[in-house]
């Protein structure tokens, strides 16, 4: 066992622990079975740790202490400074584990034979930075030291009284639980606070922003640039006083532009100040950065939805310098259109793709069509496969159509059309591209005719018993042919069982009056689902 510890502490240390364990025999030899300290709190004594009670800035009074009733602390020496920290402790020397502000809880074990030595022990702590010293009395010492007395009293550090009855963990816990009551108040405080300054930066601008933020911290805020310009300014009452705390707080920076806010206070900023500052610089980096620029293409996009809403054709000009990011320099875009089964996955697929074209300083630009089919437009420099590696996993839940490029004013909704077609061919988790786009003669206004005739005696059929019986007949179908008229991949898909997709394709069959059990019907049918435009 000794060599065990040998290879963990130091010879020093190692020696404490050796007269631990000798005082433990000799009490034990003794008859003082009612020791009740056990060996893992000698552990935690021999590496003196620091107990449950390490918040940065946390600090509680020895007379808060002693008010606890429920540890039943009588003081022998008062203490004015705070403290932050419990250790408990049995070694002779325990300074160098000490930490500033603390108080030390013992029973005064190292002491038992020689309390003469009470005095340089406690003139240690002092000097460490102990507050108080907690003793335990009932297991050693019968009562407080004559000699610990005068020394805490000589040396001005606090003394108090713990009854055999109460172990020292209770008082660890008792401070513990103050310590998170705090943290939770500090939090809710500072969840309030940022409520204010978000409603101050949304009503009220930068100005609003920065008088809340004077407000919540006692203290005046000015914001500069790098040319040292201020851009504003809020002075606080209290800060008239001197000395004052200053410090400079480094906001987000734009190219060579950046700004810096500065806080004068009376007192040192506390972590709820540096927390409230910290959110209010990020909502002055929004404010801040360039808004002119981003109210005039605000003011853009507004003029081209009033243009839509009253059936304009939109101004070139403008449609010109909107597309600019997406379109290549000769104004050339590539349009992409996807189909799933859920919206859901096309979300995924917009907040993957988004992530990736933002970390490049690029726009997603993407429109709905339905809630199965959604349109992209890319850059024409991008490369088919550097299309499908923005999708990411998201196209294991899609099909994904990748034509050849346009300029963006020839995006239409023939082209669008022609596109929905050729996706509908596709099966999920596959894509196309210009060389292999199936079935684009489908768009041929014969062929057009003669599958609107077709769907006409079938699936508008399907469309009516659905609307009337609240079924899913059409999709169902579509599904069924699109998967190759494999009824157990079809089921799995809809996420229904086998049994039910076959009752559906018998009362399809019924209603469309056609046999499902015909390859060359299935396949005629096929090309009358996917030929519907994506409105339906």
């Amino acid at each position: 066992m000794l060599r065990c510890c040998g290879s963990r502490y130091s010879r020093a240390v190692k020696c404490a622990f050796v007269f631990i364990l000798f005082i433990l025999i000799e009490q034990i030899h003794k008859g003082l079975y009612t020791l009740c300290i056990n060996i893992s709190f000698f552990l935690d004594n021999v590496e003196v740790a620091v107990v449950a009670l390490t918040q940065a800035e946390k600090y509680l009074t020895l007379s808060w202490l002693l008010a606890q009733h429920s540890l039943e602390l009588e003081s022998l020496c008062p203490a004015q400074q705070p403290f932050s920290v419990v250790q408990p402790s049995e070694l002779p020397d325990p300074t160098q584990f000490i930490v500033r502000n603390s108080i030390v809880l013992t029973v005064g074990i190292a002491f038992e034979h020689c309390p003469e030595q009470f005095h340089d022990y406690v003139a240690r702590l002092k000097e460490a930075g102990v507050v108080a010293i907690g003793f335990g009395v009932g297991l050693i010492f019968a009562a407080a030291p004559q000699q610990l007395i005068d020394a805490c009293a000589h040396h001005n550090i606090g003394l108090f009284i713990v009854p055999k009855k109460i172990p020292f963990v209770s008082i660890l816990n008792v401070v513990t639980e103050e310590f998170s009551r705090q943290d939770k108040m500090e939090h809710e405080q500072f969840m309030r606070g940022q409520k204010v300054l978000n409603h101050a930066a949304l009503s009220h601008g930068i100005s609003g922003l920065l008088s809340q933020t004077a407000a919540l911290i006692g203290g005046s805020c000015t914001i500069i640039d790098n040319d040292n310009r201020t851009i504003a300014h809020v002075a606080y009452a209290e800060t008239d006083r001197e000395p004052l705390h200053r410090v400079e707080h480094k906001m987000l920076s734009s190219g060579d532009r950046f700004h810096t806010l500065i806080t004068h206070s009376v007192l040192p900023l506390s972590r709820f100040d540096r927390d409230i500052i910290k959110h209010s610089i990020g909502l002055a980096d929004l404010l801040l950065q360039r808004p002119v620029q981003l109210r005039k293409a605000r003011t853009e996009l507004n003029t081209l939805a009033l243009s839509v809403l009253l059936g304009f054709d939109g101004n070139e000009e403008q449609l010109g310098r909107i597309f600019s990011r997406i379109s290549d320099n000769h104004g050339n875009v590539r349009p992409v259109l996807i189909q799933a089964h859920t919206q859901a996955h096309i979300n995924k697929a917009f907040r993957t793709i988004d992530a990736q074209l933002s970390a490049n300083d690029r726009e997603l630009c993407a429109i709905m069509l339905n809630e199965h089919s959604a349109l992209l437009l890319f850059r024409a420099s991008r490369s088919i496969d550097n299309i499908l590696t923005l999708f990411g996993e998201s196209k294991e839940q899609l099909k994904i159509c990748i034509d050849t490029t346009h300029p963006w004013q020839d995006i239409d909704s023939r082209l669008v059309e022609q596109l929905n077609i050729a996706t509908k061919a596709l099966a999920i988790g596959t894509h196309s591209s210009p060389q292999n786009s199936p079935l684009r003669w489908l768009a041929n206004p014969n062929v057009m005719q003669a599958l609107d005739a077709r769907a006409k005696i079938t699936l508008d059929r399907l469309r009516s018993y659905d609307a009337q019986h609240h079924t899913e007949l059409y999709d169902t179908l579509s599904v069924f042919l699109q998967q190759g008229s494999n009824i157990t991949t079809s089921s799995a898909t809809l996420g229904i069982h086998r049994h039910t997709m076959r009752s559906r394709l018998h009362r399809i069959a019924g209603i469309c009056e056609i046999n499902l059990d015909d390859p060359v019907t299935c396949a005629e049918m096929l090309l009358v689902v996917i030929s519907r435009p994506s409105s339906e």
